[in-house]
């Protein structure tokens, strides 16, 4: 999906995203808040349990609501994940 979360105390957040990755050409940024994943509320997951959720095959979709500081009404975003080349 080319992203990263981080967690703070009251949120997840997107730490990093990747130049050209799913999450990039979705439009996605650093710093947005992560509220739902596959349409369920994430607010008392634990970093690891949300980064699992977050897990799949090439091909396969995961549906992510975000909201970003400049926006803030929460958006659906469908990532598709892609094949990846171990380095």
């Amino acid at each position: 999906l080319g992203l990263s979360l981080g967690k703070n105390a009251d949120s997840l957040h997107l730490s990093a995203v990747e130049k050209g990755g799913p999450a990039d050409l979705a439009g996605l940024k650093p710093a947005m808040k992560v509220l739902k994943i596959k349409k369920q509320d994430i607010a008392d997951l634990s970093l690891k349990t949300a980064l699992e959720w977050l897990v799949g095959q090439a091909g396969e979709t995961v549906e992510i609501t975000v909201r970003d500081i400049a926006k803030p009404e929460p958006h659906d975003i469908i990532l598709t994940h892609r094949h990846v080349e171990q380095r």
